[in-house]
């Protein structure tokens, strides 16, 4: 069973690896292509975007992952009833957007936005039902297909957005690009719902929507809470700033991308796997998947952390020129959630239905939130809005993985191979030395150079150094090792190539 969640994790890091690289040029595109004031802009819609889908998904389809390995032969009774549920609530969501986007545009002290809110309305709608596109694919384990799903839908993404941008510098072309997305993955999810013998209307059971409520709501609140608690900080500089100074801070607040890949390719599907064994009563086996999902991903962020706290004010010039050098400061702080998100075990609590006590915690996120902001954000500016986002997350983070121990009824120590996470964070910061001392001595005229050179040096130092000090352990290292000597004989052509 291991082999197989290890391949399906992999299926979904390296689809959602390729449309990183591809959806990666969109927002460095549209920095080039607009004013500071006109990328600000872009950046307050799809916040508002964001926020109003969270808000309105209530967690109707991260229920999913629970409702359908609890109930395999009912699994199309709990899609159908979905997607009506989020139909609704995106044509309620949309028509309040609309009524009141006045007071939104005042709020962001950008009127300039109002005319582009009902354009807004429509495309969180239609974002609310495709969703659901790749959910149903992961939990019914087809992992090829989501791969070419997401490989395809942000390819398409890419070219409409970047060719709008472009060859338009239009704001309204740009949405109505965006409009065209995702009405393209409305159909991909019809037919993809054909396909499985599904049409698009069922009438629900009131006894199913209620469970499914019971056990939604308060993640779906808990969702809500966390939604405002990560944004609130910049609807605060957005209502306290121009749009100039909230596109440098919002580029400063720049989510990796590749971070979210890197731990949902690896969360979707262990908590897929722990819903299995929390239903069959195997906690032995929950603690050493949850231990083993966690080591993956640290694997991954806890040295791409460090080398990014290394060169931020390069990888920011680099991506969104010069013209967001007064970024970078926000971003070394910015940067704490990687390795914090390595630690997030909220999917534990999902998986175990413990969504009251997620909802708590994040309630009290939203709260630590706002008290910090209140505190920090007039000394501090720019700075003591990041700071403030940053903490409240690391306090409610350390708490999840005390409610996580309690579900699990063994000790801290026991919950997470913690020696195993210290080696591979000494050797994470054993190379970041190498490579900052590097930078220190030898500059190059080419920024590209100079950090393909500290890549390339980090990753050599790390391998070497999570290799010798056991960072992974003996059976992922015969692991690695029978993997190269396949793909080398692969090359000389002794063994056959898999079809």
């Amino acid at each position: 069973m291991e082999f197989s969640l290890s391949k399906q994790m992999g299926f979904l890091f390296v689809s959602r690896m390729a449309a990183f690289v591809i959806v990666f040029t969109i927002p460095l595109v549209l920095a080039r292509a607009f004013s500071l004031e006109e990328f600000g802009q872009y950046k307050q819609l799809f916040l508002i975007h964001e926020t109003l889908w969270m808000s309105l998904s209530l967690g109707l389809s991260a229920s999913l992952y629970y409702f359908i390995p609890h109930y395999p032969k009912e699994w199309r009774a709990y899609v159908y009833q979905t997607l009506l549920l989020l139909r609704c609530f995106g044509i309620v969501g949309g028509g309040g957007l609309v009524i009141c986007k006045s007071q939104v545009a005042r709020l962001l002290n950008n009127p300039d936005i109002e005319s582009y809110l009902p354009y807004l309305a429509i495309y969180t709608g239609m974002s609310l039902l495709t969703t659901n596109l790749e959910y149903i694919m992961v939990i019914l384990k087809q992992s090829r297909l989501v791969a070419s799903t997401i490989l395809l839908s942000d390819v398409l993404r890419a070219l409409l957005l970047i060719g709008a941008a472009v060859w338009m510098h239009s704001m309204l072309v740009l949405i109505l690009a965006a409009l065209g997305w995702m009405m393209c993955r409305l159909i991909m999810l019809f037919l993809y719902l054909r396909t499985l013998g599904m049409t698009w209307w069922a009438r629900p059971q009131l006894g199913r929507v209620r469970e499914q409520f019971y056990y939604s709501l308060p993640f779906g609140l808990a969702s809500i809470a966390g939604t405002f608690a990560d944004s609130m900080h910049q609807y605060v500089v957005a209502h306290v700033f121009n749009p100039t100074i909230f596109a440098i801070y919002t580029v400063g607040c720049f989510y990796i991308p590749v971070v979210e890949i890197i731990f949902g390719s690896i969360s979707d599907v262990t908590l897929v796997r722990l819903a299995e064994l929390r239903n069959d009563c195997r906690i032995a086996e929950s603690v050493q998947v949850i231990g083993d999902s966690v080591v993956k991903v640290c694997l991954l962020l806890l040295p791409l952390y460090v080398w990014l706290l290394v060169n931020a004010r390069n990888v920011i010039v680099l991506l969104f020129t010069e013209r967001f050098e007064a970024s970078t400061d926000i971003f070394k702080v910015f940067l704490t959630v990687v390795p914090l998100l390595a630690f997030q075990l909220d999917y534990v609590q999902r998986a175990f239905a413990d969504t009251r006590c997620s909802l708590q915690i994040y309630v009290l996120r939203l709260l630590l939130t706002g008290a910090f902001l209140a505190v920090l954000v007039l000394p501090l500016g720019l700075f003591g809005a990041v700071l403030a986002t940053v903490v409240a997350s690391g306090i409610t983070k350390f708490l999840v993985i005390l409610r996580v121990r309690f579900l699990l009824n063994i000790t801290l120590f026991e919950l997470l191979p913690w020696n195993q996470l210290g080696r591979i964070s000494a050797s994470s910061l054993a190379a970041g030395a190498i490579i900052w001392a590097f930078a220190s001595m030898v500059k190059f005229d080419s920024m590209i150079i100079q950090l393909t050179l500290s890549a390339l040096m980090f990753a050599v130092a790390y391998a070497v150094f999570v290799w010798h000090f056991n960072g992974i352990e003996a059976q992922q290292k015969y692991w690695v090792i029978g993997r190269l000597s396949h793909y080398y004989r692969t090359m000389l052509g002794e063994v056959p190539v898999p079809r």
